[in-house]
């Protein structure tokens, strides 16, 4: 599917039907900007039996809140026979900006990501979250993110959910140790005479290197993090052992100063030799 990762709408899911009166139903997407949308013109990619057709669709006017999902309802022109192949944003209304426009020179090609198994998903999900859809993974010129957005190759960070970059790859990594060993064989279901036979089952898969090196790297960032509390705790308690003591003897020699006043010696006058008498100098 032909998309332009710049764009600030991302299309997330359809559901359409198509009949001799149009293409009907709902979209769902998610406003990755910053700024709330107040409305799009954007162009349905339509894959008929004769060839690509283009439909011009219009939104209207909306409020889209920033970075969050929202369902739109569709209804376009009438389609030949086919099905949707690619929603393609023509202009996007911010509000407080100016509108963002697309251009075909950005648009990039980009395959979807294969579903993981079910054994794999619950792995991903417990380790990278509850939204966690699919495995991470990097191309030519963009990376898909454990949620399911394609980013730019060098984008630092997804922008649909803000998993770093480096994070995706090194769980895509983990990921591929983990399952590499033990693939799943698929159901094989053999007919005859018109009766389903017994099909195989997938081969389970062994998470067990997976788990012990996400173990592993747990009791690492703990041990880390303790030591670091540690060490500030330390710090922070030598510092206030240092500014104590110093506090202590500032008000010692105070109320040494308080409790015993300087005093002023005088030197007695003593008799000159030629009967004259002097005073030594204080």
């Amino acid at each position: 599917m032909l998309l332009d990762l710049a764009c600030p709408v991302e299309l997330l899911g359809y559901d359409l039907t198509h009949d001799e009166r149009g293409v009907r139903g709902f979209v769902r997407l998610f406003n990755l900007s910053d700024r709330p949308i107040l409305g799009f013109e954007a162009v349905i990619t339509w894959q008929g039996d004769g060839g690509a057709a283009d439909i011009p669709f219009a939104s209207g006017a909306l409020s889209a809140p920033a970075h969050e999902p929202f369902i739109l309802p569709i209804e376009a022109e009438a389609a030949p026979n086919g099905h949707w192949s690619g929603l393609f944003f023509v202009r996007v209304d911010l509000d407080g900006a100016n509108p963002w426009r697309g251009s075909p020179k950005r648009l990039t090609e980009v395959e979807p990501p294969e579903p993981p198994t079910l054994v794999e998903l619950e792995a991903l999900k417990r380790v990278a979250g509850p939204d966690a859809a699919v495995r991470p993974q990097e191309a030519k010129d963009y990376w898909v993110c454990a949620c399911g957005r394609a980013n730019p190759r060098k984008s630092p960070g997804c922008d649909r959910c803000g998993r770093s970059r480096r994070k995706n790859l090194r769980l895509a990594r983990q990921l591929s140790q983990a399952f590499q060993s033990t693939i799943p064989a698929e159901p094989a279901l053999v007919a005859a005479k018109g009766a389903m036979t017994a099909s195989s089952k997938p081969a389970s898969r062994d998470e067990t290197a997976f788990h012990k090196a996400l173990r592993a790297r747990y009791l690492r960032q703990k041990s880390l993090l303790i030591r670091r509390t540690i060490t500030m705790l330390t710090a922070a308690a030598l510092i206030g052992l240092i500014a104590l003591a110093w506090t202590w003897l500032i008000g010692m020699q105070q109320r040494a100063k308080d409790i015993v006043p300087p005093v002023k010696v005088e030197q007695e006058k003593t008799p000159a030799p030629d009967g004259l008498t002097t005073t030594l100098p204080n």
